[in-house]
């Protein structure tokens, strides 16, 4: 693969994240009633970002992983459930999914590790649990099921806690590549100019 092909798959993970802060945003302004709408309606947009975002975090951990030469097939490229997406690149390397930690550049750009945020944030497993559970919100019901969407406080808590472990997984987080002690420093709202951007171990912006 070559350097401009890295770089824009690079791009195009850092688009990903930013798409994710957005949808963030959409379930906290639902969290805080910012948005005049029935509660049931208000639960399913909550869980219609939090299905986007886990496809959107999906195809970024895919694109992260673009010089794997198995996630250039025309099935994976294709590809857009989540969950498939995850189990698939699992088998083709088990530590892909990014992980929360805090990194810093020293005086000559050169990024030095610091250490794992010891934060609970959403997991791989997690991602695949939300997923399942998101696309059972979204669907109405059946004939013999249907009737008034009703929501329970424990369940918008649990639509705070979800929301609240997206972010501090992409806030901050590294990913680490094929290469060997490669990794991928990613800052969604980076202090220079508020945007996300993704650095290599060298300080580098890609």
């Amino acid at each position: 693969m070559t350097e401009s092909e890295i770089k824009r798959l690079r791009g195009l993970y850092c688009s990903l994240m930013s798409e994710v802060k957005a949808r963030l945003v959409i379930v906290v302004n639902v969290l805080q009633t910012s948005y005049k709408l029935p509660r049931g309606v208000a639960f399913e947009l909550c869980h219609l970002q939090f299905r986007m975002i886990c496809e959107l975090i999906a195809i970024a951990c895919l694109s992260a992983h673009g010089d794997v030469p198995a996630t250039s097939s025309g099935r994976m490229r294709s590809a857009y459930s989540a969950d498939w997406i995850i189990k698939a690149l699992a088998k083709l390397r088990p530590n892909f999914y990014p992980e929360p930690w805090h990194c810093e550049a020293d005086e000559h750009g050169m990024v030095k590790m610091i250490a794992a945020k010891q934060v609970e944030f959403l997991t791989k497993p997690d991602l695949l649990k939300l997923y399942a559970e998101s696309s059972t919100v979204l669907h109405r019901g059946t004939m013999k099921t249907i009737g008034p969407r009703t929501t329970t406080d424990a369940e918008w808590a649990q639509i705070k806690k979800w929301s609240g472990n997206i972010y501090r997984l992409v806030e901050e987080h590294v990913i680490v590549l094929s290469k060997p002690a490669h990794l991928l420093w990613v800052v969604l709202e980076d202090p220079k100019d508020g945007r996300c951007h993704a650095y290599d171990l060298e300080g580098r912006k890609v």
